[in-house]
């Protein structure tokens, strides 16, 4: 597997390697507002539902176990460093 950010300046990349943002590759409302089908897209969704093994893996794990508590850390949006 490719990692990308550690081999662009692009630090805010959200896609995989194939190209897919994995926040879009989840069957919950797939293909609606905010997505795109178009490959190279930034918000490219795949070509359907769980097509990336990151989000079959995670729904995998999911159906296995009872969570009680989900975090969600999203990081990448390019802000301007704060200068004194």
């Amino acid at each position: 597997m490719q990692v990308l950010l550690e081999q662009e300046t692009n630090h805010c990349r959200r896609t995989t390697a194939t190209g897919v943002d994995l926040d879009r590759n989840f069957d919950w409302n797939w293909g609606g507002e905010g997505s795109s089908g178009s490959p190279g897209h930034e918000e490219y969704r795949g070509s359907h539902p769980f097509s990336e093994p990151e989000s079959t893996w995670l729904k995998a794990l999911a159906s296995q176990k009872k969570y009680f508590a989900f975090f969600s850390i999203h990081s990448g949006e390019q802000q301007g460093i704060l200068q004194r």
